[in-house]
């Protein structure tokens, strides 16, 4: 398929993925195709680095209408007939309350339909998600197979520990582009199709070195911080485990003896509650008042200016 003239309709979910996506769509439009970026609506800001980036997107609910409306009214209704006979006898019903039952169905109804008319509105020509392993990535994938439009995933990440949701990144996906062969053996031993697998390399690891490694750069992010140069960064990658981890004295046992001649910077992942990370900030900021505790410095930045790293869990990074 040749790109010129085309619609890519690119979905982001988390507001970092933009460092997947972006390198693709920038390249695609060299090539003449039109890039369409489209979200939902959620409780984390998904438009995030879009709005920062200045960069036009559309919110799939902005597609309601008065037909879409009564196909999710309707089409709910009938789902619930259905799941109140079965949600009792199910063991997970304990631990999903019915009010979060109701939320995020309700919510997969709307999206589902509202994306269907995005398809008839806008007439992409292709997809591209990072993953189809979430609600939205399988309704993409569902809709962009009933329409006949192709569909393209990427590396999520999170491969450095077996899940049995590996299995569902190529359902859909005509082609899934991954970085090496640790990943396409990691989806292959969960029976993802190799016919699906294509390796293209990181498609961002080399413009993050060009842009945070450049001494001006360093300088710079450090003058942000306000670190003082004459002292080492001791930087902590933190993983989402780690969000239960709330109580002060942990934190103050964890950080005792922290030398006076380092900055301990502690970059959380965006995916954990903003409450949660509140909490979390002031234990730490009580146990070591010096440290710096972010929930979205570009990680990439921090790297350039660490001394050392140490990593809290597992990370991509």
């Amino acid at each position: 398929m040749k790109l010129k003239g085309r619609k890519i309709a690119c979905f982001v979910a988390l507001p970092h993925h933009t460092r997947f996506l972006l390198p693709i769509t920038e390249a695609a439009k060299r090539y003449g195709a039109d890039t369409l970026f489209f979200l939902t609506m959620s409780d984390y800001p998904f438009e995030r680095d879009l709005f920062k980036k200045k960069i036009v997107y559309k919110y799939l609910n902005g597609y309601t209408n008065d037909e879409v409306r009564e196909k999710i009214g309707s089409a709910f209704s009938a789902f619930l007939d259905q799941w109140a006979k079965k949600l009792f006898q199910w063991d997970g019903f304990r631990q999903w309350p019915l009010i979060e039952q109701e939320r995020m169905i309700s919510s997969c109804f709307e999206e589902y339909f509202c994306l269907e008319e995005f398809i008839k509105k806008e007439k992409p020509d292709i997809f591209i998600a990072l993953h189809e392993r979430n609600r939205w990535g399988k309704i993409i994938g569902h809709l962009s197979h009933k329409y006949g439009i192709p569909y393209v995933t990427l590396q999520e990440g999170d491969y450095h520990e077996d899940r049995l949701s590996f299995s569902v990144h190529s359902e859909y996906s005509i082609v899934n582009l991954l970085w090496g062969e640790a990943t396409k053996n990691m989806l292959v031993k969960h029976k993802c199709p190799t016919d699906r697998i294509i390796l293209v390399g990181n498609t961002h690891l080399d413009n993050a070195r060009k842009t945070c490694s450049d001494t001006v750069r360093i300088k710079q992010i450090k003058d942000e911080l306000n670190i003082p140069h004459d002292k080492k960064v001791l930087l902590f990658l933190v993983d989402l485990e780690w969000g239960a981890v709330m109580d002060g004295w942990i934190w103050e046992t964890f950080l005792k003896g922290l030398k006076d001649d380092m900055v301990a910077i502690f970059k959380w992942h965006p995916n954990i509650a903003r409450g949660t990370y509140l909490k979390i900030e002031k234990n730490i900021k009580e146990a070591a008042p010096s440290a710096i505790v972010l929930y979205t410095y570009d990680p990439y930045a921090l790297l350039s200016i660490a001394d050392y790293c140490v990593t809290l869990g597992k990370t991509t990074l």
